[in-house]
């Protein structure tokens, strides 16, 4: 098995194509281990940024994955949400009740959510990919031997390219 860390924001168009092409290109490489790593392209704390923030279903992400929830639906609900459905991921309630689907109680997602209890956690997250990676921008794919795809500005990672990477960490790592 090999690991392959996912650098990602909800609200990036990239990554939402990104994550449609991990699940369609998924089955083919049972021995790859995603390991989601969300950050934020436009946090909150850089203002004067007017649009939508993802922070609170990142911070939800984040709480599935300490309790054991099922990260992957998750995904799926919220990418699906915030870029075919027209709804709010910036509703804690909405999150609660994806959260609730997913495996996380309804009250208790709620309430870590909409407390900040993963506020921290998200800051350090966003500082491990824009500050210590020095991620350019997501979809950005790190796997453990060191091999790196990352997303370009205005383009993000075609399928193609993906595909390619994803058999070049197949071929090197005997996966």
């Amino acid at each position: 098995m090999m690991k392959l860390e996912i650098y990602f924001d909800y609200l990036c168009e990239y990554c939402e194509m990104g994550w449609r092409h991990w699940r369609e290109l998924l089955p083919g490489y049972p021995l790859i281990t995603p390991v989601w790593r969300p950050c934020e392209a436009h946090p909150r704390a850089s203002e004067p940024y007017y649009g939508r923030h993802s922070d609170l279903a990142i911070q939800g992400m984040l709480l599935l994955q300490e309790q054991g929830g099922d990260v992957a639906a998750y995904n799926d609900l919220i990418f699906q949400a915030a870029w075919h459905g027209g709804k709010n991921i910036e509703d804690p309630a909405l999150l609660a009740h994806y959260g609730a689907m997913c495996g996380v109680s309804e009250p208790v997602f709620y309430e870590a959510v909409r407390g900040g209890r993963y506020q921290a956690a998200l800051e350090a997250a966003n500082h491990h990919a824009w500050g210590r990676l020095g991620v350019p921008a997501v979809p950005s794919y790190l796997a453990e031997n060191g091999r790196r795809l990352d997303a370009r500005l205005g383009i993000g990672v075609p399928k193609a390219q993906f595909k390619q990477f994803l058999e070049e960490l197949s071929r090197t790592n005997g996966t």
